[in-house]
Formats: structure tokens, C-alpha cells, sequence
């Protein structure tokens, strides 16, 4: 038995497409061709090609079209082109129509047209469409606009710019559950889940289609259409690489009659990969703050400022945070000073405070690793009557988010940050660089106490990593029923679907009181030291009873913020990356221990679920005039989201895990600027809702001698509101 394997159908400087063609395996109406003149086989299904339409032009009376009739045609550009008479589109309406004859504007993209394009994956088709544009794919959530909401292994179609959740995405004309996360501006389709081997073309309205199909469709639909009629057997092999990174795609897919008879089942298997793009991989990433670039800085940092305020010990808690304010806003050398090893370390000293660039530990593509599975079974149940059945499996993973070392505090003026005269890292700055930070001797500079203006962790690194994922099932059916009313063709779909979407979203976290022990000595899994709620505070805490700890002694740790306690620098380019920071003392450095104890992670795991039923009537009323659709859909979505323990309000809302004391009797929310367990990332409280839709839908077709007509209306009742959407469009040849 030979093998053929075939060789590459299109290369570009960037990307190969290579086909992987198993003669011996294919079933009996499946065709080896030669294609362009290209030593090269493919598997042809023995249907129809599909058909690729730009906006194709009406067809006219004695056009060159006339005497060359279901031939192939490339336009200028290469792109296929068949006759719109070839393919019934039946996006936009529920009377299906030739695309010629349709009077509203329908971009069918099949196969052959994201081949040409180079478009792996579905997100990198609809970039390159003129009519789509907002959309999500690779890009880290920092890039996106999405902040944390929307992890990067989606994508989405965002018709016009009106907003991703104004488009409605279906698949084989039936609709999808959204995405599981709460957006601002509403939800929308992970169209990622979908893969790309099993797809057959893509009809894309782009109009409003409210009237035809719900309010959700104001910027228009994009429908996916599957190979429910392949035959054979096809195996598909991509890759793109460019400078830094690359996307791989493998894919396979079979299809065929059950045993002779006309049941026709297919089924396909992909999984994609996508490699990660590090935020340095690009010049234009790591800008010097000198330049005066600003983005991928922030003013607060590690290396950080210490503030040195005038305390009595017995202020208030505002005139406590006004006296810090001052001192962060007074004399350099006074009332504060930055760290010495700012420059050194990779920081940008700007006099008042040490700038960090955070962008290293960025990234602007985030590895991903995709599997999807779809199959559908398509046969006859009697005369006249055929059913369809499809299901879709599909998860994506991001094994490893990056995100930078720390985030700020939210509050850098509230004394959570205390240096004491113990320190060890002030006092090994106090003997050995006193005069760096404006003091006359080592006693002068252990006199009162500091408060360190910083991050965590900075210029020293490592970033966090974090793991997320969703996952996406399917599974509808239809019947189609051919029927007589008044002696006149008539047909009846009925159909049902059920789709679900699971994911979690996470961010990195800092626990405020596990900081505020180990800035006092007192950090560490094992230290036994807790803190107390105290309202009077303005960190909302005190120091719990230590018992026999002692500050930095035995399993309790120091937390320390000083230059002196980092060896290298993991910032690029920065001058003490290769060669030792001569400030640095060992025994001075934070453990990862330590660290690990200070950082958590807040996640929630979102879940949407959709069902729909509905059911279609549509006939002819006067034969190639006059043509209707009516009918009746219910769909019901539930959606939540559940936050881990660490990160809910519900279980967590104030600074101490487990107090209640910071919230409002009254509103039942938290009082103050502060909420939750974590000194930046936010907590979210759990939530669960439902929507039921009752949907009634009307169309008629009109054709004129020259011209054609839609007429539609649609009205939707939502739990607490209403709509009703009408609509005309006409196409008239002159």
C-alpha cells in the first residue's frame, strides 16, 4: 500500500499550508486532483464546491455570464469566484433564496477564500474582513481594552464596530451560548470553539437583522456553516511562524453513509497551538522612560521611595494618612528619599519617586493550546421528512498567563508599609549608605519610623503565572418536514439546541495582612503571628498578640524593600542585569517562600448555558413572486459566576479575612476605599441570573419583474420588556 502526501497547495514568506492526503483510506465519490498545475492532491467531497461571494453584482440579461454558466472564475486578485446562482444562502432570512435574487448585502467566505488569505484560525479571517472590526483574539487582555474580563484564547465577530454583542454568531443557522464572563456592553460568542477543518463557508449579513432574527442583531450575523455533506477522508496540516513565535494547526476530518444507507455522518477532530510572544521580543514594547515614553511605566515601583513623616504616635487615622501625604508630597533628602539602587536596578530615579517598567513581564501573545471536536449525523425519516444532529466539544487553555512581579497598593498612605529602626535592611542602608539619603550619621538615619511608597516585588522579578481555560459544548437537532397548504409546497423545520460555555478568570493577588506582618518581621507560613481588625486603623488592622515570636527570628521573616536585598536585576538592559548590585547584602533577599505566602490569586468560574427551541413554517404563495416564513422561538439563558473563597465579598468583604466589621448595616456593602482581602486586585461577590425570551417572527419575499422585496417584523418578550423590530429592503435593476 503507497502513501501519498501532498505537497504544499500555497506558500508565502510567512505561511505554508500543507495538506497530508491518505489515498488509500479515502471512500468510494472521493477525488484525487491535481490543483493549478501544482504537483499537489487534494480530497475533493463529491458535493458541490462551495461558494465564495464578495458582494456579487446581480446577474443581468446577455452578460458574458450567460454563455459560461457554472464555470470558475479568479478574479484579478486570485480569489474564487462562483456564480451566486450556485448556492443557496441562508443567512439574512428564513426563506432560502440564491444569493442573486437576495436584497441586502450577504459576504459568503468559503474555504478556498481563507486559504488564500493565509487565515489559520477563524479570529484571523474576520481581521482581514473589511466589514468586521473590534475583534478579540491572541492579544493579552492589557492590549485588548478588556482589562481582566475576557481571557485570550477567545475570539470573537464584531460586525461594523458596533460592539461584539450586537453581532449574532450561529452555527448552521442556529444559535450559540455567549461567552462565560460578565462584559460591559453585553456577551458574545467565543467563535474559537468552532473548528475551522469542519467548517464549509461563513455567510456574514452585514445589516441589521433584528427583524429576522432577535434585537441581538443590530450590527448583523454571522452564520457558520459546516461539511454535513463530506465524503471521505482529509487531513490538514498548517503553520504559520513569524519573528519570536508561530501558530500550529492540525486537523482532521471523515465523513460517509452509515453502512449504505443514506444516513451520512461526519466527524472532525483539531487542535491548534499557539506559541507565546514575549512583550521584549518587540522593540517597541521597551521604551526608556528617559524619552519621555510613558506607557508600560508606572511611578511606583521596587526600588520604591521612603517617606519619612513627623509622628507623635497619637493622630488620628486621617491626620495619620494627611501626614504621610505630606511627606510624600514635600522635600526630597527631608521628607523623602528614593532608594539608591533605583538607576542601578533597571528603575527611572525621576527625583520623587523610582519609575518601574512592568512590560517585560508582559506578553502580547499568550501561549494557548485548543482541542475541538465536532461531528453531525444527517439522514431521512420518511419521505419528505430528514433530521439533522450535531454536537461540538471544545477546550482552551492558557497554561501560563504572565502578568508582572506585583501590582501597587491601592493605598500606599495607610502605614500598612512600616520600616521600623529594627529592619534589617534600613539598617544595613543606615550603616553603609547614610549619606545617599540626606542623613549626617547611621544613629541620624535610624531615628523614627519610615514608610516604604512601592511595590512588592519589581526590577528583581520573576512575573506570576497563572492558568486559565474555557470549555464549550454543543449539541442540537431539526427536523425538516416537506408539506402541501392549499396545494401549494410548504415546509416546517423544528428545532432545538443546547450549548454551554464554562471558564475561569483570574488575576494575581497580594493579601494586605500578610504584608502587614511581614513589613513588622512577622511574615511567613509558619510564623504563628495574626493580626486583629481595627476600624481606628488606617490599614484597618493591628498587630495580633505575638506570644514568643520575635520579629525575624526562627519561621518569622522580614519582608524587606531595599535594593540591598536583590543581587541581579531581571529588568532588560539594565545595569546591574549581568553584574551584582555592589548595595547587595546576602541574607538580605526575600525568600520565594515568603513571597508565595504574601501572593494568592482571585479567580471565578463563570458559566453560561443556552437553550432554544423553535419552529419555522415557510411556503410560496404564488409561484416565483411571492414567497413567507413565520414562526415562534423560546430560548432561555442562565448565566453565573462563582469567585474563590480568598476573593468573595460574600465570605471576605473586609481587609481581614473572615471580618464583617467594615460593612454598612444599612447598604450591606463595605464602608471606606477598601474592600476585600487584597491590597489592588479586586474581590467580586457571586452572582446567578436567568432570561427568558418568547419570540414571534413574520417575512415575505416579494419578486418583482425587476426587482426584489423582503418585508419582516419580529417581536421578542423578555422577562420585563418588550420589542418589536420592523424591516423592508428592496433591490431594484436598472
Amino acid at each position: 500500500m503507497q502513501d501519498l502526501i501532498c505537497l504544499p497547495e500555497h506558500e508565502r514568506s510567512r505561511i505554508v499550508w500543507l495538506r497530508a492526503c491518505l489515498l488509500p483510506f479515502l471512500l468510494v465519490g472521493t477525488q484525487a486532483a491535481a490543483t493549478d498545475g501544482e504537483e499537489a492532491l487534494s480530497t475533493t467531497p463529491s458535493k458541490a464546491p462551495p461558494v465564495s461571494l464578495v458582494d456579487t453584482p446581480p446577474r443581468q440579461e446577455g452578460s458574458e455570464h450567460d454563455n459560461h454558466e457554472g464555470e470558475e472564475h479568479r478574479d484579478e486578485e486570485g480569489v474564487l469566484d462562483f456564480h451566486a446562482n450556485d448556492v443557496v444562502v441562508v443567512t439574512g432570512s428564513a426563506i432560502e433564496e440564491s444569493a442573486v435574487d437576495l436584497p441586502y448585502a450577504v459576504e459568503v467566505l468559503n474555504r478556498e477564500i481563507q486559504k488564500e488569505q493565509g487565515s489559520l484560525q477563524v479570529v484571523d479571517l474576520f481581521k482581514n474582513l473589511t466589514a468586521s472590526s473590534g475583534v478579540i483574539g491572541e492579544a493579552n487582555s492589557w492590549y485588548n481594552d478588556q482589562g481582566h474580563s475576557v481571557p485570550e484564547n477567545v475570539a470573537n465577530v464584531n460586525l461594523r464596530g458596533l460592539g461584539a454583542s450586537r453581532t449574532l454568531v450561529l452555527l448552521n443557522g442556529r444559535r450559540q451560548t455567549p461567552l462565560p464572563a460578565r462584559l460591559f456592553g453585553g456577551r458574545f460568542v467565543d467563535v474559537n470553539a468552532f473548528p475551522s477543518i469542519t467548517l464549509d463557508r461563513i455567510e456574514v449579513l452585514k445589516e441589521g437583522a433584528a427583524a429576522i432574527y432577535g434585537s441581538d442583531a443590530v450590527a448583523g450575523v454571522a452564520n457558520f456553516v459546516t461539511r454535513d455533506e463530506f465524503i471521505g477522508f482529509e487531513v490538514a496540516l498548517s503553520h504559520e511562524s513569524f519573528d519570536g513565535a508561530g501558530d500550529s494547526t492540525a486537523g482532521a476530518i471523515w465523513g460517509g453513509k452509515l453502512g449504505g444507507s443514506e444516513h451520512h455522518l461526519v466527524f472532525s477532530l483539531e487542535r491548534a497551538e499557539r506559541s507565546h510572544l514575549a512583550a521584549e521580543e518587540r522593540s517597541y514594547t521597551l521604551q526608556d522612560r528617559a524619552t519621555g515614553w510613558f506607557w508600560g511605566w508606572s511611578n511606583t515601583g521596587n526600588p520604591g521611595i521612603f517617606l519619612q513623616p513627623n509622628l507623635t504616635g497619637g493622630e488620628t487615622s486621617s491626620a495619620f494618612v494627611e501626614e504621610l501625604a505630606r511627606a510624600r508630597n514635600g522635600t526630597a533628602g527631608t521628607d523623602y528619599f528614593v532608594d539608591p539602587a533605583c538607576n542601578g536596578l533597571g528603575g527611572y530615579d525621576r527625583g520623587w519617586t523610582c519609575a518601574f517598567r512592568y512590560q517585560p513581564w508582559d506578553s502580547l501573545i499568550e501561549a494557548t493550546e485548543t482541542n475541538r471536536f465536532f461531528a453531525e449525523l444527517n439522514g431521512p425519516l420518511a419521505e419528505g421528512t430528514t433530521y439533522h444532529v450535531e454536537a461540538l466539544y471544545a477546550e482552551s487553555i492558557i497554561p501560563d498567563y504572565d502578568t508582572t512581579p506585583s501590582f501597587p497598593p491601592v493605598s500606599l498612605l495607610d502605614g500598612l508599609q512600616l520600616i521600623s529602626n529594627e529592619h534589617p535592611g534600613r539598617r544595613e542602608h543606615c550603616n553603609s549608605s547614610f549619606g545617599t539619603s540626606g542623613f549626617a550619621s547611621t544613629e541620624d538615619c535610624l531615628q523614627d519610623e519610615w514608610y516604604f511608597y512601592g511595590h512588592l516585588v519589581g526590577n528583581a522579578g520573576p512575573g506570576r503565572g497563572l492558568r486559565r481555560g474555557t470549555e464549550t459544548t454543543r449539541i442540537a437537532a431539526n427536523i425538516d418536514h416537506d408539506l402541501s397548504i392549499g396545494g401549494k409546497a410548504a415546509n416546517l423545520d423544528v428545532g432545538v439546541s443546547y450549548s454551554r460555555a464554562t471558564g475561569n478568570m483570574n488575576d494575581a493577588a497580594e493579601y494586605a495582612y500578610r504584608k502587614f506582618l511581614a513589613f513588622r518581621g512577622f511574615g511567613g507560613p509558619n510564623c504563628g503571628v495574626g493580626v486583629v481588625a481595627d476600624d481606628t486603623s488606617p490599614s484597618g488592622m493591628r498587630l495580633g498578640d505575638p506570644g514568643s515570636a520575635q520579629p525575624g527570628v526562627g519561621n518569622c521573616m522580614y519582608y524587606n524593600p531595599f535594593g540591598n536585598g536583590v543581587e541581579f536585576s531581571a529588568q532588560p538592559g539594565a545595569p546591574w542585569e549581568d553584574s551584582p548590585n555592589p548595595m547587595y547584602r546576602p541574607g538580605l533577599e526575600n525568600s520565594s517562600a515568603l513571597l508565595d505566602w504574601i501572593n494568592d490569586e482571585v479567580n471565578v468560574d463563570n458559566e453560561a448555558e443556552l437553550v432554544v427551541a423553535e419552529a419555522t413554517l415557510s411556503g410560496n404563495w404564488l409561484p416565483e413572486r411571492l414567497d413567507y416564513a413565520f414562526g415562534y422561538q423560546y430560548r432561555h439563558v442562565d448565566v453565573s459566576a462563582i469567585p474563590n473563597a480568598v476573593g468573595n465579598y460574600a465570605l471576605n468583604p473586609c481587609v481581614v479575612p473572615g471580618d464583617r466589621s467594615c460593612i454598612d448595616p444599612v447598604t450591606g456593602r463595605q464602608r471606606g476605599a477598601r474592600a476585600g482581602t487584597f491590597t489592588f486586585t479586586s474581590g467580586y461577590y457571586p452572582y446567578g441570573d436567568s432570561q427568558a425570551v418568547h419570540r414571534a417572527f413574520g417575512e415575505l419575499s416579494v419578486n418583482a419583474l425587476r426587482g426584489d422585496m423582503q418585508f419582516a417584523a419580529n417581536y421578542e418578550l423578555h422577562d420585563e420588556i418588550d420589542s418589536f423590530d420592523p424591516k423592508f429592503s428592496g433591490r431594484w435593476q436598472l
